[in-house]
């Protein structure tokens, strides 16, 4: 049931089918989607929006007004020109892009995940329901994500990680969203290439929702009739979005070419090398990166560190050269949260990286191996320290979680 409102009575949780304007027919908002948070509501306004018609059975409705009227069908007044709304750092529209400490950032990405979830969760229960895929709400997302990078390299990236039980397959969409953007930024493609990648992220897996629950999700090995199965979803997924008319190839390369290798060795087709598009060998190192150190069925989390050194060893045959050195200098050969054992035999949690050394990023020590007992936190450049790594560690063999490491990193980095 739809219901036409004015684009400054928009909330959050309202499912907006339509929006007016002469500027319609711009692929960016040709879908319905869901609000997630106040941001979208100022990007709506900004553009200039009229009135939107809400879809009060998927979504929030308006309160009912205090004196009668008609506001379904009243003349609708000029919106609130967006010179006129207080500027926020986070609206492109209406301020420019400020650098974030890693705590603030840290702040902005938690409430950007959990909209996120919302707006992924509405797209991926549409697929379930054989509705047409819609990824209006997805490109906001997009468009959000890349801003907290913009602001912080490192903070989404490392809240990504943190997934809890439940959540795996929304924040392994988002996760992988976050860190093709960012290689895409470091490989130094173009803005539109690299939001496209963004989006490639969310729906690069999206045709594992056709498959049975067994071959997708299964805990132990599978059998090769499940493991048949389970390869036809890249497949699968192309074929979704093909039907949904996507206004670019990017994210139809990078959804059906995912898991194919350099070698050959990959599925489904058996690409190799210049086969395979720079797009689609982003996508193979963000989707094998996020899936190491996520838990999953029959897969305990890996330590990035240890994730990055299984991926070092197999350039050239598993992973694209030029692709996976631009991922080291995105997320750094011991990335943000990484507990290394230093020289001394102290536990150090990596808090900042240094670009032109990454082998001696800038760590927190914690932790008296020898003593096996917490110690008082100090911060240590190892470029400017005799310090040395001589091994990193899986926090949870310790007692920490990547929760309570995140605490004692986020407010110095």
């Amino acid at each position: 049931m739809l219901r036409r409102i004015r684009s400054e009575q928009l909330q959050v949780g309202m499912f907006v089918a339509r929006l007016g304007g002469p500027w319609i027919n711009h692929p960016f908002w040709r879908a319905r989607f869901l609000i997630a948070n106040e941001e979208q509501v100022r990007q709506i306004l900004s553009a200039g929006v009229q009135e939107v018609w809400i879809d009060i059975l998927k979504g929030r409705n308006l309160a009912a007004p205090d004196t009668p009227g008609t506001p379904d069908t009243a003349e609708i007044p000029d919106p609130v020109p967006a010179s006129a709304l207080t500027p926020d750092p986070m609206d492109p529209a209406t301020a420019p892009q400020l650098a974030a400490t890693l705590d603030a950032e840290i702040v902005r990405a938690r409430e950007l995940l959990q909209s996120g979830k919302a707006v992924i969760g509405s797209m991926f229960a549409d697929i379930r329901m054989g509705r047409a895929l819609e990824v209006n709400g997805a490109l906001l997302l997009v468009d959000s994500a890349s801003r907290s990078l913009s602001r912080h390299g490192q903070a989404l990236l490392a809240l990504a990680r943190l997934k809890a039980r439940g959540d795996d397959n929304y924040l392994h969409a988002f996760a992988v969203c976050a860190l093709m953007i960012a290689v895409g930024r470091t490989l130094g493609l173009p803005d539109d290439e690299v939001r496209e990648l963004g989006l490639a992220g969310l729906l690069h897996d999206i045709g594992k929702l056709t498959l049975p629950a067994a071959p997708a999700h299964k805990a132990s090995e599978r059998t090769p009739e499940e493991e048949e199965i389970y390869r036809r979803h890249p497949s699968a997924g192309y074929r979704l979005l093909n039907e949904a008319r996507l206004y670019s190839n990017i994210p139809l390369d990078v959804c059906v070419h995912h898991h194919e290798r350099v070698d050959g060795r990959g599925f489904p087709y058996g690409l190799a090398g210049s086969e395979l598009s720079v797009h689609a060998k982003i996508g193979a190192i963000c989707d094998a990166y996020d899936s190491l150190t996520s838990s999953r069925p029959g897969h305990q989390p890996w330590s990035p560190a240890r994730a990055m050194e299984y991926m070092a060893v197999r350039v050239d045959t598993l992973f694209d050269r030029r692709v996976f050195k631009a991922f080291t200098r995105t997320v750094g050969i011991y990335p943000l949260g990484t507990v290394l054992r230093l020289r001394s035999n102290r536990l150090a949690v990596v808090c900042a990286q240094n670009e032109a050394d990454p082998l001696r990023p800038k760590v927190m020590a914690f932790y008296s191996v020898s003593q096996s007992r917490p110690t008082p936190t100090e911060l240590i450049d190892l470029r400017h320290s005799d310090e040395t790594v001589v091994a990193f560690e899986n926090a949870a063999d310790w007692g920490y979680t990547d929760e309570q490491l995140m605490e004692m990193y986020a407010t110095v980095a």
